[in-house]
This record gives C-alpha cells, structure tokens and sequence, in this order.
C-alpha cells in the first residue's frame, strides 16, 4: 500500500489521542509514508492512549523475506513491540524506522553489511538496551540514536569517519562509546546531556568538533 498524502497531511493536530486503521500490523507497517509528518502516529507522540489494528500488536517480529530495507517510518510510535528481527538481505535501515517505539528493546540478526542507519532511526527507543552497529557502516546519521535512554555502551566501527548532529543526544545512560582514530567529524550536540559518560577517546586527528557536544555530560 502507498499513502499519497501531504507531509502536512496531519499538522497542527497534536491533541490526536487516538489512530483506527481497518488492516493488520503488517498492512500497516507496509504503507509507504511521503515522510515524517504524514504518519499519524507523530502527531500522537505526547498524548495516544490507542492505536487500534485489526489484531494485536505483536511483540515480537520478523521482517519479510521480500524486504531489503527498512522503510521510512514503518514503525514508528508502535508501543507493544519489544523485539525485531531482522535477515541477512536488509541493507539499509531507512530515517525514522523505529521513530519513538518505545517499548523496543532488542533488534536482532543486524547484518554487518548494512550501508545506511538513517536519520532518527531509533530517536526514542528509550527501551533499546543495545545496538551492534554495523561494520559497514561509515557515519552515525543525525539523532541516530537521540534519547535512547537504556543505552549503556556503543561501539563505533572502525569505518565510521562522522557522528553527526545529536547523535547520541540525551543517551542518559550511556556510560562507554568507544571511539578510534579513523573519526574526523563529532557534530554539534552528538553526546549533548550523556550524563552518565565516564570518559571519552577524542581521536588525534579530528577535523570537526561541533558546538555543544559533550555539554550536559556531567560525569566527565
């Protein structure tokens, strides 16, 4: 399914409590959305009380076999979801995948192949214990991981050159990054209010150190 709709189709309705969708999980989770603000579920990020499917929301999920991405924003703001599994033929994880689910705890099987961990990708999953980031990849993308508030350790692979913008932002928990040389860029904010961060590795021939970014880290 594709929903051709305005990327305002849903402004200024931030008092949207709750969403009824006449399909499954599934159904809805394969719905291309035009971008961020056409999902309904952002609207409903302070205040949903329902999110009404045909069925349940599955605890537990295995992406299809046909899927070689994770799409934009298809599942974010899905509360119920603890575990993800992804498969070997996913090579990229689009911006805003799991925006906000904030009951996800786990994503499993990450391949090490993948190419791409979008912005916002997991911004908000303050239940996500932790993260394999692939070996491929070669930047942390903007408020990657911002508010994932569970998260105690993160290894940077030795391919990723930049941490962009919010990177890590308000990772509350967050008390070991592990960085190496081969980064040239930290962005503004990237471990701004990582308050639990002991220490941190500045690599020796870092090109960019944004503004903010270790503001807030009150244990350095």
């Amino acid at each position: 399914k594709s929903l051709k709709m305005s990327t305002s189709g849903f402004s200024e309705t931030y008092s949207l409590k709750t969403v009824r969708y006449n399909g499954t999980f599934q159904e809805w989770i394969n719905i291309s959305w035009v971008g961020l603000y056409a999902n309904p579920l952002y609207y409903c990020r302070y205040h949903v009380e329902t999110f009404d499917l045909d069925g349940e929301i599955p605890e537990i999920w295995t992406v299809e076999q046909d899927w070689s991405v994770v799409p934009s924003y298809a599942f974010m703001g899905i509360n119920g979801l603890k575990q993800i599994n992804l498969h070997n033929d996913i090579v990229r994880i689009e911006d805003g995948a799991f925006y906000r689910c904030k009951t996800l705890e786990s994503v499993n099987n990450v391949p090490s192949h993948i190419s791409y961990l979008g912005t916002s990708a997991f911004e908000g999953c303050r239940n996500l214990v932790s993260f394999v980031v692939p070996e491929s990849i070669t930047e942390i993308s903007d408020s990657c991981f911002e508010a994932c508030t569970s998260l105690t350790n993160i290894n940077i692979p030795v391919g990723v050159t930049a941490i962009k913008n919010d990177a890590f932002a308000n990772c509350t928990n967050l008390k070991v990054a592990n960085l190496h040389d081969n980064i040239k860029s930290i962005g503004s904010q990237a471990f701004f209010h990582c308050e639990s961060l002991e220490s941190l590795y500045i690599p020796r021939d870092i090109e960019t150190l944004g503004y903010r970014t270790f503001i807030a880290c009150k244990s350095l």
